[in-house]
């Protein structure tokens, strides 16, 4: 694991993944007063036997960690029979499946289902994307002006933005883990050379470092808004510089 974890040859997303959920939980600190009330009225079981790190890790959709001693938990998801009382007085049971990381080979499936689960939540939720975008775009960066550009979005334009986000942190997802020298970005185009020479300047975006770079890759978000993006092919990635309404062009102004 500690080989692993530091060996510079793994997707440095999915080390740095395991790193962060591998750190120690308190219980009394960390987990809300809602999750600990549920917890409190529920009884987990898994194959008979008392499951109560199962049960809270369904509890506060993470994942859980166990040692590959025995078969079953050679696999990222564990059945886990819940019984609870309801806040009415009701009894209730059902089964639920918790995520489970034993192997390293694990990892990958892990990440991309909490991940997927992260961009859910924001599906609904889209005003939060300036905040969350990191937790559910990790293969994507952004530069340091797009916060405020977000803040200027409808709600409409934020869910277009989101999916449009998804489909492209998807793609350096693949780009890293398939190894080829290009990524396959789908429905990403560049600026013409009129455009770029005309309006080049407006192109120009602080990336994460502060540095002012030109993002000359756009995709559409609707008929009216674009992302502007670069290709970082040092780090394998995309950095997003601009998520707003459609810049001028040698054809539109």
């Amino acid at each position: 694991m500690s080989q692993w974890s530091y060996d510079e040859r793994v997707d440095h997303d999915l080390r740095n993944f395991f790193l962060k959920i591998s750190t120690k939980i308190s219980f009394e600190q960390d987990v809300s007063e809602a999750v600990k009330e549920q917890f409190s009225l529920s009884e987990f079981h898994f194959q008979q036997q008392e499951a109560g790190g199962l049960g809270l890790a369904w509890l506060l959709k993470t994942t859980a960690a166990s040692l590959p001693s025995e078969e079953y938990w050679l696999r990222t998801h564990i059945p886990v029979h819940r019984k609870w009382l309801e806040s009415t007085g009701t009894e209730r049971e059902k089964d639920v499946r918790v995520l489970n990381l034993s192997e390293m080979t694990h990892v990958p499936v892990v990440f991309d289902e909490l991940t997927g689960k992260a961009q859910g939540v924001l599906r609904d939720e889209p005003v939060k994307l300036a905040e969350r975008k990191a937790d559910c775009f990790p293969h994507l960066t952004f530069g340091l002006d797009v916060n405020t550009q977000i803040a200027a979005l409808s709600v409409e334009i934020l869910r277009m933005a989101i999916a449009k986000l998804i489909v492209l942190d998807t793609a350096v997802r693949n780009w890293r883990r398939e190894g080829t020298d290009e990524p396959v970005l789908p429905k990403v185009n560049p600026e013409s050379e009129a455009t770029m020479q005309q309006y080049g300047r407006e192109r120009e975006f602080q990336c994460a470092s502060g540095e002012k770079k030109v993002f000359n890759l756009h995709a559409m978000i609707g008929s009216g808004h674009r992302i502007h993006l670069r290709i970082d092919k040092q780090i394998k990635s995309l950095e997003i510089g601009y998520i707003g309404e459609h810049l001028p062009t040698a054809r539109f102004h």
